[in-house]
């Protein structure tokens, strides 16, 4: 008998790239976010990511996309929310994940929300391509 932890079909889609279980991946190293990034980064970019935006984001995903989908988009950013729409930002949330291969997903994720709020006039610029892959 397996223990269901509702991250299964993010789990089964991340295997074999991360040791760690997923749970503990997505674990950020010191559980807060790091101040630095918040005062550098105000003085260049006022949008701030919220669940709001999150919410926006999943609904315009397309109508075939599966739940699989969707609960690894809520996975990999209900933990950005808060932070500025900024490279910095973005690198500093990758830096924080403790699970080393696993951060291809979230990287991909915050890549497709990037192009998302660039296409969408929520942000000037597609800032994920100032962040390292």
């Amino acid at each position: 008998m397996v223990a269901h932890t509702g991250f299964e079909p993010v789990i089964s889609s991340l295997r074999g790239r991360c040791p760690r279980p997923l749970d503990e991946c997505a674990t950020h190293g010191n559980g807060t976010k790091n101040p630095e990034v918040f005062t550098t980064s105000k003085a260049k970019c006022s949008q701030v990511f919220t669940t709001e935006l999150l919410g926006k984001f999943i609904l315009s995903r397309p109508q075939g996309a599966s739940l699989r989908s969707i609960e690894s988009y809520h996975y990999t950013l209900d933990n950005f929310v808060g932070y500025p729409i900024t490279p910095e930002s973005m690198n500093a949330y990758l830096a924080s994940l403790r699970c080393g291969n696993g951060r291809a997903k979230f990287y991909s994720c915050l890549r497709a929300l990037s192009r998302w709020l660039y296409r969408n006039g929520y942000i000037s610029e597609n800032v994920i391509d100032k962040v390292s892959a």
